[in-house]
């Protein structure tokens, strides 16, 4: 590669990382009643990146409080994995304290990330009959890609939206065929080639879901290479991942101008 090519990655490459570190500021839209939003990070528990993302919501306009739910008890990422009765547990625990939120009127919008998208699903799996939330975003989930998502879409009021990449490659190509999925599935994870409806599966449910795959447009609108960790940028999480949730709540019917 000559020099002149050199630097011309050198540029493009600072570029888009740079972009990841600046959030896309928006007037906040006001929701009324104010929603609770809980993120559930992947395998190696909660980060300054996933805080930073939950802020960045709010920085592209998504009015809700928000929680990092770091549901692997400190446990070392392998560990947190192949923890599977222990999980399903701790999904039933949130499950209850989201059931009292919502009962009590708060809606609820959940976001996840690589792991942390199995503990949504569980956790939306785990509600009653009488519960649901507003949203759900699933952040290249480590969840195999046949899994049936029907139960927790029927916990799902709007719209799922699950984010995909082909690239994440060494986590969840490589890594999920080495160590398995959440669910316990060796094979590349649904965060990098997309969920696939099984056979059984409910077709009324799955039309909530909304499969977004990499774009390499988002490169230079958000930084975002398509990378593991690409997807949590602030520039992403405030420039496309907060429009979609007040593009819910307005379709919800819980927006105010």
């Amino acid at each position: 590669m000559t020099l002149a090519k050199q630097l011309l990655c050198l540029i493009i490459l600072s570029t888009a990382l740079g972009g990841c570190m600046t959030p896309v500021r928006r007037p906040v839209e006001k929701l009324e009643p104010r929603p609770y939003l809980v993120h559930f990070p992947g395998i190696g528990g909660e980060e300054w990146f996933h805080r930073s993302f939950v802020r960045a919501l709010y920085t592209g306009g998504f009015d809700a409080s928000g929680d990092v739910v770091d549901w692997t008890k400190d446990r070392l990422p392998i560990l947190a994995l192949r923890a599977h009765d222990e999980n399903r547990k701790t999904a039933k625990l949130i499950a209850d304290d989201l059931t009292k939120r919502a009962r009590a009127g708060q809606p609820i919008y959940v976001t996840s990330e690589s792991g942390g998208s199995a503990i949504a699903v569980w956790v939306l799996e785990a509600l009653p009959d009488d519960v649901q939330v507003e949203a759900l975003v699933m952040l290249g989930p480590a969840l195999s890609k046949g899994y049936d998502l029907t139960r927790a879409l029927r916990r799902v009021r709007g719209s799922a939206y699950a984010f995909t990449s082909p690239y994440d490659k060494w986590v969840l190509s490589l890594g999920t065929s080495m160590f398995g999925t959440m669910d316990r599935v060796y094979d590349p994870a649904a965060g990098c080639v997309g969920f696939v409806k099984p056979p059984g599966a409910d077709d009324a449910q799955y039309a909530k879901l909304a499969q977004h795959k990499y774009d390499h447009r988002w490169i230079w609108s958000y930084g975002h290479l398509g990378g593991h960790l690409d997807i949590l940028s602030v520039r992403f999480a405030s420039g496309y991942i907060a429009p979609l949730l007040i593009d819910t709540a307005k379709r919800n019917g819980t927006h105010r101008s």
